[in-house]
């Protein structure tokens, strides 16, 4: 990874992601909070049933803007 986009990572916790609907396979983008703890990008939400971590589930492809 670049290293000036491994900089803008480790400063931020929120960014956009884009998944692919597991049902209607249309782009989704959301707003989302996310960690970096020891290297890893950790993506996180409010509790509960979240779309965008179903869509993961049936593709593991997404955007991180």
């Amino acid at each position: 990874m670049d290293a000036s986009i491994r900089r803008a990572i480790d400063g931020g916790l929120t960014c956009d992601i884009t998944t692919r609907g597991r049902r209607s396979g249309q782009l989704r983008r959301i707003e989302i909070w996310y960690f970096v703890v020891d290297g890893v990008v950790y993506l996180t939400g409010t509790p509960g049933p979240r779309d965008w971590y179903a869509n993961l589930l049936a593709d593991p492809q997404l955007t991180f803007h």
